[in-house]
């Protein structure tokens, strides 16, 4: 579905962002400038870079600024990188290109092999990816300027970005305790111990990294160690822990008594127990009992 040529690719983006009702223009500002050319000739900041931002030239080109409308400046790209560094590849380059503009807030449809995605930066934002999109249907479906707040610059901005956005940058930070299942200590029949906690904890906060996998690019997220080096909510978790297992001895205690209850003692003379010969022939006659009635 996407032009293969990435020389063609802003003609493609434009025409995009034309069929929804983005923008009329005909022709992008300027198309297909180097990394470096955008960076130091279209931009009139003057900047100095870093090694590692220099580094961050190298994983784009064909960089063409679409169109610009209420202070936004709409761009596409070419990313020159492989699959596993294709998102954090965006990013990056992304954040680079919102430091260097004057305009309010940068919104990017970057290419790579046939798959296209969207970032936006701007407005307090770093830097939001929207997932990977092979099927033209599905963007135009979120891209029509019918979804969209055309009075207010900023709510325009944020409604693309509540639109795209990856379900996993604004949901809400759990606490270890919020992110057990109800019934996690109930399924369990013996101690648990804190290794076991934590492996189970780490794998349910951090399952959507498990979901993209390379594709995955946190905004602002901790490494599993920040998590784990809670100590006070652990604690808080383990001494859960042993409060159902203490909880399900008490229950098993109240099960054994019921089915002690089914047997009505109370016509058996106090004497029966105390002397073990007197209890043996009480047994033995019950058993009878029951044989001869089955």
């Amino acid at each position: 579905m996407f032009s293969s040529c990435a020389e063609k690719f802003f003609e493609y983006a434009l025409a995009l962002f034309a069929e929804s009702g983005h923008t009329d223009a005909t022709e992008p500002e300027f198309t297909n400038h180097s990394a470096k050319q955008f960076i130091y000739l279209d931009c009139d900041k003057n900047i100095s870079f870093s090694r590692k931002q220099r580094d961050i030239l190298l994983l784009f080109d064909n960089i063409s600024r679409l169109f610009t409308i209420k202070g936004i400046a709409f761009f596409s790209l070419n990313l020159l990188v492989s699959s596993s560094e294709r998102s954090q590849a965006v990013h990056n380059s992304h954040v680079l290109i919102q430091s260097v503009v004057n305009d309010q807030a940068t919104i990017c449809m970057s290419r790579h092999d046939d798959e296209i995605i969207f970032s936006f930066a701007g407005y307090g934002l770093t830097c939001i990816l929207s997932d990977w999109y092979s099927n033209e249907y599905k963007i135009l479906e979120r891209l029509d300027i019918a979804n969209m707040t055309i009075t207010d610059n900023r709510e325009y901005f944020f409604d693309f970005v509540s639109i795209f956005a990856r379900h996993y940058y604004f949901s809400n930070k759990q606490t270890f305790y919020d992110s057990l299942p109800l019934n996690f200590f109930s399924n369990w029949k013996s101690d648990i111990t804190r290794e076991e906690i934590e492996e189970f904890l780490i794998e349910q906060r951090f399952s959507v990294v498990k979901e993209y996998a390379n594709d995955y690019v946190g905004y602002d997220t901790p490494s599993p160690e920040e998590y784990i080096d809670n100590e006070y909510e652990f604690d808080l978790v383990l001494q859960e822990a042993e409060n159902v297992q203490i909880s399900f001895s008490e229950e098993e205690d109240s099960l054994d008594q019921t089915e002690a209850d089914e047997y009505d003692l109370s016509d058996i003379s106090p004497e029966v127990f105390d002397d073990p010969e007197l209890l043996l022939n009480y047994i033995e006659k019950y058993s009878n009992k029951i044989n001869n009635n089955s």
